[in-house]
């Protein structure tokens, strides 16, 4: 621990962890071991952390909701194992007291992201550069956000999709496809797909779902009824639940 870091004697620190020069640690607050805290970063608030996890110079974690009219009462947020959290991250943590904000294992923040409060972060996420969450937005896990995306609040974002760089995400975007432009679906996450080591007959199962909700021309409701006449497989089958979880409709074709 840096002599300039001011820890409040409550925090509760776990073991091996680096805590540099200039670092803030309010009451509340909960830290795994082995966890690396650079210069200038500020823990505020319930704000538990993971172990292993590295956080970046100016980073600002367990800060109240950005809501007009905010009380003081507000919950907390948790942090995963092993999270790389880059230069001046904010994540905020849940407006409602008894709720958390929560992130989850083995992500990669890149400078300036933004987590609003009450989002739900999956594992193996990515956010590269300025992406802006609201809040109540939920990412599923191995999404891959480029820079300077805006994702409207209490939007859903299925597993293994990829955002194109200043996209603007209104709707809901079901797992796997690739999305660009105003929340409009390209196509699929094909590389996406091939690093997280799914078979061909797995693309090949997306590749069919996606060619009926966004290469044909049925509304939504009859492309759901064509996705349940193919063959079984995990992927349809969580395309199907995503759509029929949506609250805020799945995004459009390009």
């Amino acid at each position: 621990i840096h002599p300039t870091a001011i820890v409040d004697p409550r925090a509760k620190l776990g073991r091996d962890l680096e805590i540099g020069p200039y670092v803030i640690i309010e009451d509340g607050v909960k830290i795994g071991d082995r966890t690396r805290i650079m210069a200038h970063a500020f823990i505020t608030g319930d704000t538990v952390i993971g172990e292993d996890c590295e956080i970046n110079v100016g980073a600002v974690l367990g800060g109240a909701a950005q809501e007009r009219g905010a009380s003081d009462v507000s919950g907390g947020l948790t942090i995963g194992a092993r999270n790389q959290i880059r230069e001046y991250v904010t994540i905020h943590r849940s407006a409602r007291e008894g709720h958390r904000t929560i992130v989850g294992d083995d992500n990669f923040f890149l400078v300036g992201s933004h987590v609003g409060h009450d989002c739900i972060v999956g594992s193996e996420v990515t956010l590269v550069n300025g992406v802006l969450l609201a809040g109540f937005v939920t990412l599923e896990d191995k999404v891959f956000i480029s820079a300077i995306v805006g994702i409207h609040q209490f939007v859903k974002v299925g597993k293994l999709v990829m955002i194109g760089g200043r996209t603007r995400v209104t709707k809901d975007i079901p797992p796997f496809m690739l999305v660009e432009g105003n929340s409009r679906v390209r196509g699929i996450n094909v590389v996406g797909m091939r690093r997280a080591e799914m078979t061909g007959e797995q693309r090949a199962a997306v590749k069919a779902a996606h060619q009926i909700l966004y290469g044909s021309n049925l509304n939504v409701p009859q492309a759901v009824e064509k996705l349940k006449e193919l063959p079984p497989s995990q992927e349809i089958q969580d395309i199907l639940d995503f759509i029929d979880n949506s609250e805020r409709g799945i995004c459009g074709n390009a």
